[in-house]
């Protein structure tokens, strides 16, 4: 039986489909692993309106190729969740890139669990860099977009009208 699997050609095809899974799954976590070393440790405290000192057309370059490679990215990431590989890894580098709707808040909110802090810390510690600082709260509905002195002109408001009633 091992001749015959040996002779057909199905023993060299698993040796391939194998070193195909590891090579990507190496290049994946380490791709991964390095954005998360990488970034700056107040990454999480930033607000996503920066102004952005290149050229106008630079920019929209940049943002278009960011959105291909994005885009290419979770392709990967979605054929290695069907087929045996490290699809999840391709998939968070990919959803990193693109520019989705909601895409903030939704990290916002991801990066508020312990688990999720506990993990990307543990990167940063092997890759000896400070561990993240973590926003405290999650923004509230009704007070985004207002000014810090809004928001406290607002939360009176509010407390006020709370002893009130």
């Amino acid at each position: 039986m091992t001749t015959e699997i040996l002779a057909t050609g199905m023993f060299s095809a698993i040796l391939i489909w194998g070193g195909i899974i590891l090579l990507s799954s190496v290049i994946a976590f380490g791709a991964l692993w390095i954005c998360i070393c990488v970034a700056p440790a107040d990454l999480f405290l930033r607000s996503g309106e920066r102004p952005h000192d290149r050229h106008p057309i630079l920019h929209l370059v940049w943002v278009i190729v960011r959105n291909i490679l994005g885009g290419i990215l979770i392709l990967i990431g979605i054929f290695f969740v069907v087929f045996p590989g490290p699809g999840m890894p391709w998939l968070l580098l990919g959803l990193a890139l693109v520019d989705l709707p909601g895409k903030k808040k939704m990290l916002h909110k991801a990066v508020l669990l312990p688990s999720v802090q506990n993990l990307l810390n543990w990167f940063r510690r092997r890759g000896a860099q400070r561990p993240f600082h973590y926003p405290e709260e999650t923004p509230s509905e009704d007070h985004a977009g207002k000014t810090e002195s809004d928001q406290k002109n607002h939360s009176i408001a509010d407390s006020e009208r709370a002893n009130n009633v």
